[in-house]
């Protein structure tokens, strides 16, 4: 009986304990998404140690933070199947690199859009927290055409693996320049090639026959093709005038997570089976932007291409810079989150079944000496 009140006391003890620890783990959990405070946003292009003035950004809200401090898809972005959760650089730009194709052949509006001073900076204050896509318009300055790849930034930014959260953020996207040339000059004039990469896995009949694939100039629609094995999943545009804001994306396909990424000159689109589809989009509302303070501006310099075209020439860009990794002084996006609690539940469950043994044990151990 004696033994049987120890046991019975040790079980107490140890759910007592336990009891308290979920508590406390529980909180901790809690407190990996950061709290409800509006983030500042400065961002900076130097170029060669110089800080530019007139360059002009886009951005975009696209994600909110889950409850584990990972991202998921919001508003017109929800519908896009692409990986916003790799803390690799590489995939965050492919990432990047989707969101804004996609983000420009369904006419999504920035929330915010800026020209940074004289000073070479441009701030964004009173920005909700989530996922932000920033895009560097192509912009002239002192005879070059400076422009960066898009990419994205956590606000506000995990500083630390206790989830410490900083809430004014600078970031850098790393700058690239082309000459301005005359018209006349092969220089001023681009190749643009896309490459279809399909990942079927175990499942290559779900592959489509041909898929579409688009190029916008400066948010227009320039050029489609359709893409198939009949021209090997490849095709290029040849003679793009530089300067402008040339962006390609594919239609969206049923059950494939897309990447995109720059080589030079071709952009290669990468399509994973996951073998569960994506909604289409059904947010209608892509055109409010919300306030903020800092160099503000929807205004933008035009400059024809060519006289027998229709495209809008409110902003441009130089293609092959999107192959350039943002560098920025405080971007870091959040690790996947990992489920620790069950960690220690199963210790104290294992140091349970070993303390009942013992007693177990003991209890036999007495009865064979009584024998």
């Amino acid at each position: 009986m004696l033994v049987n009140k120890k046991a019975v006391a040790v079980l107490l003890c140890l759910c007592l304990a336990f009891s308290f620890m979920f508590v406390h783990l529980t909180a901790d959990a809690a407190d990996l998404k950061p709290h409800e405070q509006d983030s500042s946003l400065t961002v900076e292009y130097i170029y060669s140690g110089n800080y530019l003035p007139g360059i002009k950004f886009d951005i975009f809200k696209v994600a909110e933070f889950t409850d584990d401090a990972n991202f998921e898809l919001c508003g017109p972005f929800a519908g896009y199947a692409v990986d916003i959760n790799s803390s690799d650089d590489e995939s965050r730009m492919s990432a990047a690199n989707i969101l804004y194709g996609n983000a420009v052949r369904d006419g999504v509006s920035p929330g915010y859009s800026g020209v940074t001073d004289d000073s070479g900076r441009c701030k964004f204050q009173n920005l909700a927290s989530g996922l932000y896509l920033i895009a560097t318009l192509p912009s002239e300055y002192d005879g070059y055409y400076y422009s960066a790849a898009p990419y994205l930034v956590s606000l506000p930014n995990r500083v630390s693996e206790k989830y410490d959260w900083n809430y004014d953020i600078t970031t850098n996207p790393k700058p690239q320049k082309t000459k301005i040339t005359d018209s006349s000059d092969s220089d001023s004039y681009i190749d643009i090639h896309v490459l279809k990469v399909w990942d079927n896995g175990d499942h290559p009949e779900k592959q489509p026959r041909n898929l579409k694939v688009s190029i916008y100039c400066d948010g227009k629609l320039y050029n489609s093709v359709t893409l198939s094995e009949s021209n090997r999943w490849s095709h290029t545009w040849e003679r793009l005038p530089r300067g402008y804001n040339w962006v390609i994306a594919e239609e969206d396909i049923q059950g494939y997570m897309s990447a995109g990424a720059w080589f030079g000159n071709t952009y290669r689109l990468t399509n994973t089976y996951r073998g569960e589809g994506h909604k289409p989009q059904t947010d209608t509302d892509k055109t409010a932007p919300t306030d903020s303070e800092g160099k503000i501006t929807s205004d933008t310099d035009s400059k024809p291409v060519n006289s027998d075209s229709e495209i809008s020439t409110d902003s441009s860009y130089d293609p092959k810079n999107y192959n350039v990794t943002p560098d920025s002084q405080n971007e870091r996006l959040p690790q996947t989150g990992v489920l620790w609690w069950p960690v220690p539940m199963m210790i104290a469950l294992g140091l349970l079944f070993v303390i009942i043994g013992l007693l177990i044990k003991r209890r036999g151990t007495k009865n064979e000496k009584q024998r």
